[in-house]
């Protein structure tokens, strides 16, 4: 059980970097190790707001409603002024 156990930590772990990856940055190369972000195309709000409910849940045990709430009000807010944090 143990093993089944660590290999479902696992495949979420990899699902929550690649989608990470895929959100944060526009563009991506395959190298030999594997898919790497393109660091030119990363996008700033998605980052911030990434950044901030990190912050918010597991900083600071905000609960998951609130994180949502709070990530919306930021979005509308930085898409009225202009679409940058």
């Amino acid at each position: 059980m143990t093993y089944i156990s660590a290999a479902v930590v696992g495949v979420i772990a990899n699902l929550g970097i690649w989608f990470t990856i895929n959100l944060v940055f526009a563009e991506t190369v395959q190298t030999q190790v594997g898919l790497l972000p393109d660091l030119s195309s990363i996008d700033v709000t998605a980052a911030a707001l990434t950044t901030l409910a990190t912050g918010l849940m597991l900083g600071l045990r905000v609960s998951l409603l609130t994180t949502l709430g709070l990530c919306a009000l930021a979005a509308i807010i930085a898409s009225l002024a202009g679409g940058a944090l």
